[in-house]
């Protein structure tokens, strides 16, 4: 009396089902001291494809840099998908006062936020970026598949955590002429 139970039961869809297939699935609770009820869950198949997290941040962050500060980003991506994310493209268009120095460094870690510098992470084989002006392009890049698109819904730590996480980091430097202000940065992933 006045608790509650909650069975959680994970299952794989055969291959042999067609993407956009409606699957429903009903429990049946029968008890002779409660009528019986039933609950049911609907979702429709997708065709398997890699489906990428993407978040960027800095290591150390601070409120503020000068021009001539040096500091360190972050990328993190993740594969969500159902199906392996092979050749696939990174960019990064940095903002006009960013220069890139280098210094690069990439990792796999099954923590979402490990501390920067990838300490006891496993190396991720990754080349330098290929630089063409503000324009930082990580190309080739292979994630494998290891869930289900619906299952993991969210990037990061929201739903994700036994998903592996792969990290890229590098320098940039606040340029003297650098404007005030915020700089917003983002990259992008394409291909594959």
């Amino acid at each position: 009396a006045a608790a509650c139970l909650q069975i959680q039961i994970n299952f794989t869809i055969n291959a042999n089902v067609a993407p956009n297939t409606t699957i429903t699935n009903c429990a049946n609770l029968t008890s002779s001291q409660i009528p019986a009820q039933q609950s049911c869950a609907t979702f429709v198949t997708a065709a398997p494809a890699p489906d990428l997290c993407l978040y960027k941040e800095i290591c150390s962050p601070q409120t503020s840099y000068l021009p001539g500060n040096t500091f360190r980003y972050r990328l993190r991506v993740q594969n969500i998908g159902s199906q392996n994310a092979t050749n696939f493209n990174l960019s990064d268009v940095l903002p006009a006062g960013l220069t890139y120095v280098g210094n690069q460094i990439a990792y796999s870690s099954n923590n979402y936020n490990p501390a920067c510098g990838g300490v006891g992470a496993t190396p991720w084989a990754v080349a330098a970026p290929g630089v063409s002006g503000q324009t930082l392009t990580w190309t080739n890049l292979n994630i494998a598949a290891e869930c289900q698109d619906f299952y993991y819904a969210n990037c990061g730590v929201y739903g994700t955590q036994g998903v592996t996480f792969h990290f890229i980091e590098f320098d940039v430097q606040v340029s003297a002429d650098a404007p005030s202000g915020i700089i917003p940065n983002t990259f992008t992933g394409s291909g594959g």
